[in-house]
């Protein structure tokens, strides 16, 4: 019997490693996670330059995800190219083609809405239908649903809020002005649903009050990039 397991992809290796990452490796980190395909087409020298860090970061970057070295990190992501993989498919730079007006041409409508079209397609890929029915359940059949945003985060949450309201009472922005986040906070219990929306860059509160939540009997759905924080998910309250 065939025990063999896939490889970690890259996207997973980094999310897994992210918060250990030293600065100078996270910059590298997150170029990557916005395209990944990169590495197929540049040197360790030339991403970590354009990460703006250095190669001996890059290689330690690289060693800490668990490969050799920068070529099996190469041949890993030109196979998920070769099979189609639309995550690997874009290139930060937009050079993926050669002649004369790429410069104008990487600022053109059509390549707008290509690049549009890969990351709804990676965020599709990304929302496993099961959690997406989870949270579907978990808003609708709610006592109370409080939708909470920060910074550009914010926009998103207010949104969010308003499209809620349109089929179901009681849902709040938080945090509402003119109060502090304790009295925000206070009448949060069981019954409730608290979504968050925690887009990079994230402020430091928003992991303490998905905690707070949590202790107090509500459910949490958060919904954010590639990152790490996301692993928290959708989850029961005690």
């Amino acid at each position: 019997m065939d025990t063999m397991k896939e490889p970690l992809t890259l996207e997973a290796r980094i999310q897994a490693h992210y918060e250990e990452l030293p600065p100078a490796e996270k910059r590298l980190g997150d170029l990557l996670l916005g395209f990944p395909g990169d590495i197929a087409t540049y040197s360790a020298g030339e991403l970590a330059e354009a990460a703006g860090t250095s190669r001996a970061a890059a290689s330690r970057f690289f060693q800490r995800l668990g490969y050799k070295d920068f070529n099996e990190v190469r041949l890993q992501v030109r196979e998920a190219k070769r099979w189609g993989s639309p995550v690997y498919l874009s290139s930060a730079s937009r050079l993926n083609g050669s002649g004369e007006g790429k410069a104008v041409a990487s600022q053109s409508v059509a390549d707008h809405l290509d690049q549009e079209v890969h990351n709804l397609t990676r965020t599709l890929e990304a929302i496993r239908p099961d959690v997406l029915r989870d949270a579907v359940d978990a808003m609708a059949e709610a006592r109370r649903v409080h939708v909470v945003g920060f910074r550009n985060s914010r926009m998103l949450a207010l949104y969010l809020q308003r499209q809620l309201l349109l089929l179901r009472s009681d849902v709040s922005l938080l945090p509402q002005s003119a109060q502090t986040l304790g009295e925000d906070m206070v009448d949060i219990g069981k019954g409730d649903v608290v979504v968050m929306i925690g887009m990079r860059r994230r402020v430091g509160v928003v992991t303490r009050i998905m905690e707070i939540a949590q202790a107090q009997g509500a459910r949490v759905l958060l919904i954010t990039d590639l990152l790490p924080l996301r692993q928290r998910g959708l989850r029961h309250g005690p």
